[in-house]
């Protein structure tokens, strides 16, 4: 595990043994503590789900649909024909994995929702600005929604420093967000 921690990057590892494991059974009470007090419910799920992302692209050549679109616009003149295959190729090799983040990342974000914890602007945001779950914003319309709702409570928490409470907080899931958004917008 170190080993893997320091392939990925990691300059400094810490490790809080409260005793040396005598059996199998009590290293697992261990980590299971340790699981508990270092992530949030759902949040290893989600690493999970980013480096089966990682992995499927490495094996694509590191080439990915959202940058081979995203050269269609810039250059439209110069598009060669067999982008179009490729861009579908890449899709449907992604397909699952986006799917599974996006399943691990909405239910992770529901909960706290509905924990209500009150620096959810901050925490949404921070996921939305890592690679690959900022993908999600172009790809699933829920989180185009809670993009738009993310930025609307850090800019009201930025205007009032009184009020400390994302208002993110009246929601008790995406979907719920989702069906306000939808609304707002095309019911009014």
């Amino acid at each position: 595990m170190y080993e893997k921690f320091v392939n990925n990057g990691l300059k400094t590892i810490y490790f809080l043994p409260f005793t040396v494991p005598d059996d199998k059974r009590m290293y697992e009470q261990y980590i299971c503590f340790m699981y508990t007090m270092l992530f949030k419910l759902g949040e290893l799920e989600i690493f999970d789900a980013i480096q089966c992302l990682e992995e499927t692209r490495k094996r694509n050549g590191n080439r990915y649909w959202v940058s081979m679109m995203n050269e269609c616009f810039k250059e439209y003149g110069d598009i060669k024909e067999s982008y179009v295959d490729e861009i579908y190729h890449l899709l449907a090799s992604e397909k699952e994995p986006f799917f599974s983040l996006k399943g691990q990342l909405t239910f992770y974000i529901d909960g706290l929702l509905r924990q209500k914890d009150k620096d959810i602007s901050w925490e949404v945001f921070t996921w939305y600005k890592r690679n690959f779950t900022s993908e999600l914003l172009g790809i699933f319309w829920e989180f185009y929604c809670l993009a738009i709702y993310v930025n609307i409570s850090i800019e009201e928490l930025h205007r009032d420093t009184k009020r400390n409470q994302s208002s993110l907080l009246q929601y008790d899931s995406m979907n719920e967000m989702c069906r306000v958004f939808f609304a707002d917008g095309f019911l009014s």
